[in-house]
């Protein structure tokens, strides 16, 4: 059985850039381009994508704009944002994360780094919602083996996130400790602790 492809689109007021992904993530994903943020809402419309991939230098509305209204809209809202930039300053970076992307990735790119990140973010999304039915779902429902079920969720959600900090660039150990902590609270959240 052939493994359902995911929807991604990227949106990037420079033409070049969107055609280089176009041709680098075509034959992994349903891949959609959009120039501005103004395309990318009429283009969410009808379809709704597994990630994001969101350029913050653009005309009009920049990506952080874009971020603020994907964030406030229940549909778009769980959808992982990856920033694609030229910005190499901590500084957008914190202020990207603070508003809820799940990754920077700098401009150029490298197809094989993006789509390990993409893959990784994917994952962790699918891992995530499925770590949350299964805490949603009544306990007479789950069975005796709901507790370890749990266990391996939450197992492969650190597997997941250990991955991505790997691939990360210059990963600090303080960006481990705070992804560290970060996936402490994400976890109390879901168990409901």
């Amino acid at each position: 059985m052939e493994k359902s492809r995911e929807t991604v689109i990227m949106i990037d007021d420079d033409i070049t850039n969107l055609t280089v992904a176009r041709n680098n993530l075509s034959e992994e994903y349903n891949f959609f381009t959009a120039p501005s943020g103004e395309k990318l809402f009429k283009l969410l419309e009808r379809v709704t994508p597994s990630m994001i991939l969101l350029d913050i230098e653009m005309p009009n509305m920049s990506g952080y704009e874009v971020m603020e209204i994907l964030k406030k809209d229940e549909r778009t809202a769980g959808i992982p944002v990856i920033f694609l930039t030229g910005r190499m300053d901590t500084r957008s970076e914190i202020e990207g994360l603070r508003m809820g992307a799940a990754d920077f990735v700098t401009k150029p790119f490298t197809k094989e780094l993006l789509i390990k990140r993409m893959e990784l973010h994917m994952q962790f999304e699918r891992q995530k919602k499925a770590l949350m039915e299964h805490t949603l779902s009544p306990k007479s429902e789950a069975g005796g083996g709901a507790e370890t079920a749990a266990k391996e969720q939450i197992e492969a959600i650190v597997r997941t996130v250990a991955s991505l900090i790997e691939c990360r660039e210059g990963a600090t150990d303080e960006r481990f400790e705070r992804t560290q902590h970060y996936i402490s609270l994400l976890l109390d959240v879901l168990l409901g602790n």
